[in-house]
């Protein structure tokens, strides 16, 4: 029952949150409920969605997004049954949502119909995801991908004969195959071409790395435009491709898949991976910042299945099955009003 009465609470003040206009005494309170839980950090996330989703939707009309949060809620509550704030929240969803995406569809045709017109040049779409959130899309030829943490994907309106879409992020698709027409991902460093398959692929602007790793089918790997490209592999199934464009080597290893793609189902996959790469993944999941304080602890390897533990619970859990121990440094208030993400400090134990 105190627990109950405690997420009500949070839920309230989730509105003056996302506003801005929440105490600083409140905003501890959300802060710390999000760290408690991957499920209340979940929800967060989603009912942020729903947020800006008003907030777009009140540059159409006159329309509060704070008050359509509560009233929807309240509606809600008046004609159905009880339920958990999970279920409220993904009803909320779809009351604000779906306006939301008939509006957004209508601007961007429109303006890219408009560019077209103008330019008779290609026009492209661009989804971008946040920090710790995963989307799912389907692309105009009928590909699917999942789209993971902080990730851009541009793709054109209408493909022609070749199917190009461009990466910074990490995704995974599952490509509609076309043997007439070609699937490109580009990257900027190392690009990918199938016609039909299952891959995922990791780009991130700030790592010096490029990943792709096959699911099924079979995937060509080049460099340079696709006009003039210039074949560097092939990747079969359970085969992951790493190149390094600072040196410009690539490197195919036999893997095992699961962990690489358990991202897009919500879980956490780790399989004898050193410090450096858990700490990386765990920084996008919980949206915070790491700090190792000496390299021997990138030497530290990790096997471990994560679904709904807490950031705290995984802590614990990393200091059971290596000498380590951890501060925690919540967040700060920045000078133009925003808030640090919180830092983990991790150091050797002294023995």
């Amino acid at each position: 029952m105190r627990m109950e009465k405690e997420q009500i609470q949070i839920e309230h003040l989730l509105p003056d949150y996302f506003s801005g206009e929440i105490s600083k005494e409140n905003r501890l309170k959300v802060d710390n409920w999000r760290n408690l839980s991957a499920g209340n950090e979940k929800l967060f996330r989603e009912m942020s969605t729903v947020w800006k989703s008003g907030a777009i939707l009140g540059q159409m009309e006159q329309f509060n997004p704070k008050d359509a949060l509560l009233k929807v809620d309240k509606r809600l509550a008046l004609y159905n049954k009880p339920s958990s704030v999970w279920q409220k929240l993904q009803k909320i969803a779809a009351v604000l949502l779906i306006p939301l995406l008939v509006y957004s569809g209508f601007l961007t045709i429109s303006q890219f119909k408009e560019s077209k017109l103008a330019s008779g040049e290609t026009t492209w779409q661009e989804v971008k995801t946040g920090t710790g959130m995963v989307s799912e899309l389907t692309l105009p030829d009928g590909t699917q991908v999942w789209l993971n943490s902080e990730t851009t994907l541009r793709y054109p309106l209408n493909f022609g004969k070749i199917r190009e879409v461009n990466l910074t992020g990490e995704a995974c698709f599952d490509v509609k195959k076309d043997e007439k027409h070609p699937f490109v991902v580009t990257t900027g460093t190392i690009n990918v071409e199938v016609l039909g398959t299952s891959f995922n692929v990791a780009n991130y602007a700030n790592e010096n790395q490029t990943e792709v790793v096959l699911l099924s089918g079979k995937v060509k790997l080049f460099t340079g435009e696709y006009g003039n490209k210039k074949e560097v592999g092939f990747l079969s199934p359970n085969q992951q491709a790493l190149f390094k464009p600072s040196t410009k080597e690539l490197f195919v290893n036999n893997v095992s898949v699961e962990k690489y793609t358990a991202w897009k189902d919500g879980v956490l996959m780790f399989a004898d991976d050193p410090m450096d790469e858990v700490t990386r993944k765990l920084s996008r999941w919980f949206n915070v910042e790491f700090v190792l304080e000496s390299e021997e602890l990138r030497d530290y390897v990790y096997r471990a299945t994560f679904k709904d533990e807490t950031l705290p619970q995984i802590l614990d859990l990393l200091k059971i099955s290596a000498p380590i121990e951890y501060t925690r440094i919540p967040r700060e208030t920045l000078p133009d009003g925003n808030y640090s993400k919180e830092k983990i400090i991790i150091r050797k134990k002294r023995m």
